[in-house]
């Protein structure tokens, strides 16, 4: 009977520490960019999967591939993705180097440094300290804990940012794979929501609530409080990053 219980206990922990960075991966979401004017962009769908093999650095490698419904006609390659265990590593096809993506197996109060995908311009070309706060299940959505995410706006007093973000065990963050450090946009404007996330066409996390329609697109004429990273109060005319209703913005 104690076999059979470890057994089960070593079951339960495989299958809660899945990382499902693997060939036929697939997560859809709705993109909304910064909505400044009338002009600006419409939301929209993208779709991130991960297709074909490489051999890169001796390293066997999937490509992470980007489409977007409706305008993109071809896909584009946005990187190569090498997982180790519950760790996922990106490099970009202009780029020679590995950056930790994720790391699934992290424990409450553990510290780690993460580069975001996409944030690669010169204002916010940078790599993130990152803290566990904590795990929780959400049964609502998926089978798969969720994983509570701080970033830490001063690593050496431990200080962190007043608005964490969630990570999906071993799919991503509910804002999208591309939003690992909490930094949805392309640019840090704008945002992202989950809608699904499919293995071989197999459903591991859907959210109806993400629609086309529902997502509410951002406003800069809005007078929701504004901060600092650091928490302190972002006033008009500063530049920087700063956060509005729990998402981040750029401000040139």
């Amino acid at each position: 009977m104690r076999t059979l219980t470890l057994l089960i206990i070593a079951i339960t922990m495989a299958c809660n520490a899945a990382n499902y960075f693997v060939e036929g991966m697939e997560w859809k979401m709705v993109k909304y960019p910064a909505k400044t004017s009338p002009e600006d962009p419409e939301p929209y769908f993208e779709t991130l999967y991960l297709e074909g093999c490489e051999r890169l650095d001796d390293k066997t490698c999937v490509k992470l591939w980007s489409i977007i419904e409706g305008e993109q006609s071809e896909k584009q390659l946005l990187a190569y993705i090498f997982t180790d265990g519950d760790e996922v590593y990106f490099r970009l096809p202009d780029n020679d180097s590995w950056k930790l993506l994720y790391d699934f197996n992290m424990t409450e109060e553990q510290q780690k440094t993460f580069t975001p995908l996409r944030w690669n311009n010169s204002v916010c070309n940078r790599e993130v300290q990152m803290q566990c706060k904590t795990r929780y299940g959400d049964k609502a959505l998926t089978d798969c804990d969720i994983i509570l995410m701080w970033e830490l706006a001063n690593p050496t007093t431990g200080d962190i940012n007043p608005f964490p973000f969630e990570w999906i065990d071993g799919i991503g963050a509910k804002a999208g794979p591309d939003a690992n450090c909490g930094l949805s946009g392309f640019d840090g404007t704008g945002g992202s929501i989950l809608q699904q996330a499919s293995l071989n066409g197999k459903i591991l996390y859907h959210n109806s609530s993400a629609t086309l329609n529902t997502v509410t697109p951002d406003n800069i004429q809005t007078n929701s409080p504004r901060y600092n990273v650091d928490g302190t109060p972002f006033s008009n005319g500063d530049t920087g990053i700063y956060i509005e209703d729990g998402k981040k913005h750029i401000a040139r």
